[in-house]
């Protein structure tokens, strides 16, 4: 084993894919890419945690009976690492890990120094992309249904809202404490222990995010279309309520049978048209009371017999005329007394 280095990357694309990386060790390689061009570097391999397996496991389910068990690095080009040459003629390189701090990048036609530490990670995370969209992307004032109150006619209440958690609130991390891998595409993955503040976020570089808070609440912003395929069963356990606001079309289908218990009062609020279709029976048990107030007018098809049975007394108020026409005769059966009272009776 030869001496340790410290050196620059200059390439991670690996032919093979097998994790390597072409390193300039400061001190062993000539930092003139004139007389000693990047494609000459010797192929470093890179030491990876030892939570992580370097062999392959058996693979089900894709094209291969074989997959790798772990991750491809996160080393870029231009960062600083450190390591050492497994053998005298120094062409086994073998890298232990990077070393953080700031690294030279270009910027159009100038040359800055980034900082290698992720914005979200530092005390400054407000600049950060994921915590913009966090802030961006809340909602608030989101309104739910209206009750209706109850009468005669039935009348429209309240509706009340919610809002979407403030990030101001929610995201305090404090350096060092908040662990933040970023890509370089800018997906985050921050695991938040900043006191009274902890939290676990992934965000996606398109806003999309998911985040658990330290009071155990999680808030999620999909920046995009939600598709999800349950292959077996699904339960659904909310212990406290529930609001469904639909800014748009809703539709529901269901290809067996639907079932909807309410063990309270069952509010239906329908501003619009309510359109129906039963293409079977229909069966309607109602324990109590009925009324039924239409503002205009009604009418009623029955292709079939019509049966209507009241034990008790039955009493129809008509502010206008009546028509009635059979097509065939009609029988009118009286108890004790039958009474008509008009103020002239036409019999034919």
């Amino acid at each position: 084993m030869s001496g340790y280095f410290i050196g620059i990357v200059e390439d991670v694309n690996d032919p093979i894919q097998a994790n390597r990386i072409k390193v300039r060790a400061f001190g062993y390689h000539n930092e003139n890419k004139d007389i000693l061009p990047t494609k000459d570097l010797p192929w470093a391999m890179v030491v990876i945690p030892a939570t992580q397996s370097g062999i392959p496991d058996s693979h089900e389910g894709g094209d291969e009976k074989f997959d790798g068990i772990t991750t491809s690095l996160g080393i870029m080009v231009g960062n600083y690492v450190c390591g050492f040459f497994q053998d005298p003629d120094q062409q086994i390189p073998i890298i232990l890990g990077s070393v953080p701090g700031f690294t030279n990048v270009q910027d159009e036609d100038q040359e800055v120094k980034v900082h290698d530490v992720p914005l979200a990670a530092r005390n400054d995370y407000e600049k950060s992309a994921s915590y913009k969209y966090r802030v961006e992307s809340r909602e608030t004032d989101v309104t739910t249904a209206q009750d209706l109150n109850p009468g005669n006619p039935v009348e429209q209440g309240e509706g009340g809202n919610w809002s979407h958690p403030d990030p101001a609130d929610t995201n305090k991390p404090v350096y060092p404490l908040n662990h933040v891998q970023r890509t370089q595409s800018g997906h985050v993955i921050e695991y938040d222990d900043s006191p009274s503040a902890e939290r676990i976020s992934y965000s996606h570089k398109s806003g999309t995010y998911h985040e658990i808070q330290a009071s155990g609440d999680a808030a999620t912003v999909i920046n995009g279309n939600n598709y999800t395929v349950i292959v077996s069963n699904d339960n659904v356990y909310v212990k406290g309520d529930l609001n469904l606001t639909v800014e748009k079309n809703m539709k529901v289908q269901v290809k067996g049978n639907y079932h909807l218990h309410v063990a309270g009062d069952y509010h239906e609020n329908i501003v619009g048209k309510n359109i129906k279709y039963v293409g079977d029976e229909m069966n309607e048990t109602v324990i109590k009371d009925v009324v039924e107030n239409y503002g205009s007018e009604k009418q009623e098809t029955v292709g079939g017999k019509v049966t209507e049975n009241y034990n008790g007394s039955k009493v129809e108020k008509v502010g206008g005329s009546v028509e009635e026409t059979y097509g065939g005769g009609q029988t009118t059966n009286g108890g004790p007394s039958v009474k008509v009272t008009a103020g002239r009776i036409d019999l034919n």
